[in-house]
């Protein structure tokens, strides 16, 4: 039996197993019959084998390599790159080299991308150094000189000893700022940086300390500051730079307050007490449970163990502190709770609201409120209610808790009966760990 393959020869412009595809954008419309690859090249402004992309629309005349889609005659005005898809910079002088991109770039721009120059470079192609510069521009270079130097290129140090900043004049050199603990002599024919008092920040010509360092005060900053000013600091005339310690008040924090007064603006208005006392001179004398009062009848805090108004109602005898006779706010140690009954020895601290343990005792206590301790010395925990040892201490066993757990018990452990916790030593077995193992 013979077998007969019939193949389909595809008209000109078409292609596939079908014949239905068409062959667009082949020069001529020809292309293979089975793969629709242009036999003849693409049309103008396609590239691909079947010419089926198109070339970018900066490429000039929009023409194309087919294989690599690159542009054949150039790029449009301002494009650049293999496929003129590198748009130039606006920096750039003269329009882009196809290959290197920009060639010309702007005073203070580098690079084919037209960079703008580093914080330290200038000029054409960025091709100039700043020295000694403290604001140096892309364009024309340095505008403000390092302390002690000086010059367009600031390339020149200042003559003047101790001189911070300085400038070339005509006539010579002019120093505008001494450097710190230094005054301008302008009294010499060459100007000096002269050195001011010890202590002094800066001075005047005659000597005189206009600003003194952290903690001094005085014309020639020969004085400390009082040492009732805050952080001991004060200002050029002594005044306290942040106000008076406690108890001081004045120009200097040179006078005392009131007696019982911690602060005052003068010496007859209190801005604040000391604790128990109140009004506008200190003069009252709050409750003798009260703490902090603003008069006889209101006290605000009460000392720890009391409350009320005039803070004369005793606290729950486990309560710290309190705000009513139902309800504590601190506990005193050991105890928990809105009304400090709950004792810390209940577990997980779970009572009931008259301080019954909920879910047992902590450690060696029992009872209600687990506030016995276990009757036996050796025992580590004991039942709630009878205090009957229910774990003793590790090594013993024994209703007194005085047996010593068998040797032969791994690490020597053992409940209360004296069978073994953790297993035997080897070669032996049972319960007590008395039995042969082999």
């Amino acid at each position: 039996m013979f077998f007969v393959h019939l193949v389909t020869v595809c008209s000109q412009g078409t292609y596939g197993d079908q014949c239905d595809s068409e062959c667009r954008n082949c020069v001529d419309n020809r292309c293979d019959g089975y793969t629709g690859a242009c036999e003849s090249g693409c049309n103008i402004g396609w590239q691909g084998a079947t010419c089926e992309t198109k070339c970018n629309t900066n490429c000039l005349q929009n023409k194309c390599d087919q294989n690599t889609g690159f542009c054949t005659v150039g790029c449009s005005a301002g494009w650049f790159g293999n496929t003129c898809n590198r748009q130039c910079p606006m920096q750039c002088v003269l329009s882009c080299d196809r290959s290197l991109g920009c060639t010309n770039c702007q005073t203070g721009y580098n690079g084919s991308n037209c960079d703008p120059c580093d914080g330290n470079t200038y000029g054409k192609n960025c091709s100039l150094t700043c020295k000694n510069c403290n604001d140096c521009n892309s364009i024309d270079g340095c505008r403000e000189c390092m302390n002690g130097y000086y010059g367009d290129l600031c390339d020149l140090s200042c003559p003047i000893e101790n001189c911070e900043k300085c400038n070339l004049l005509p006539s010579g050199f002019s120093c505008d700022i001494c450097k710190i603990g230094y005054y301008q002599d302008n009294a010499q024919e060459i100007q000096k940086c002269v050195k001011c008092p010890s202590r002094c920040v800066s001075c005047d010509s005659d000597l005189r300390c206009t600003q003194c360092i952290p903690k001094f005060t005085g014309n020639q900053c020969e004085n400390y500051c009082n040492i009732s000013c805050v952080d001991g600091l004060c200002e050029f005339d002594g005044t306290c730079t942040y106000g008076c310690n406690n108890s001081r008040y004045g120009v200097g924090c040179t006078v005392n307050c009131r007696e019982n007064c911690v602060h005052c603006y003068t010496g007859n208005n209190c801005t604040k007490c000391l604790p128990g006392y109140y009004g506008i001179y200190c003069s009252g004398k709050c409750y003798k449970n009260c703490f902090n009062c603003t008069s006889t009848f209101y006290c605000e805090i009460c000392k720890p163990g009391f409350y009320g108004s005039w803070c004369n109602f005793n606290c729950d005898s486990q309560c710290l502190t309190c705000d009513s006779g139902d309800s504590c706010t601190s506990c005193r140690d050991g105890w928990s709770g809105r009304l400090c009954k709950c004792s810390k020895n209940c577990k997980n601290e779970d009572c009931d609201s008259d301080g019954i343990c909920q879910s047992g005792c902590n450690g060696s206590y029992y009872g209600e409120r687990c506030d016995i301790s276990c009757p036996l010395k050796n025992c580590q925990r004991c039942d709630q209610m009878s205090g009957n040892c229910t774990q003793c201490a590790k090594g013993l066993y024994g209703m007194n808790c005085s047996e010593q757990c068998s040797g032969l018990c791994l690490e020597r452990t053992c409940d209360m009966t004296g069978a073994c916790l953790q297993g035997c030593e080897d070669g032996f077995a049972g319960k007590f760990c008395t039995e042969c193992k082999y």
